[in-house]
């Protein structure tokens, strides 16, 4: 299972810049926080998620896995990414 990603955003003009940059992307792209599911890709939905801590990105690859390489590889080099490995079940 891969690792979970985290973006973490300062101000009002990064979350517009991570906003435009999730644009350039095909595949669907949400912003998990707490009970709060939105749209990376919207800018009212993008403004009014909490980032006092950082925010889980899920990319919904739907044809092709180097999509979402592609966005990794990008979104590391602009903004504050982290990783964190999903809990294990604990059943096999």
């Amino acid at each position: 299972m891969q690792p979970k990603m985290f973006v973490t955003l300062h101000s009002p003009e990064e979350i517009r810049e991570f906003c435009r940059f999730c644009n350039q992307f095909d595949d669907a792209i949400d912003l998990l926080s707490g009970q709060m599911i939105t749209d990376a890709k919207s800018l009212m939905g993008s403004l009014m998620v909490d980032y006092s801590k950082p925010v889980e990105v899920v990319y919904q690859c739907y044809d092709d896995v180097d999509n979402y390489e592609a966005f990794k590889a990008a979104a590391e080099a602009k903004f504050t990414i982290t990783y964190k490995q999903p809990a294990s079940s604990g059943t096999v």
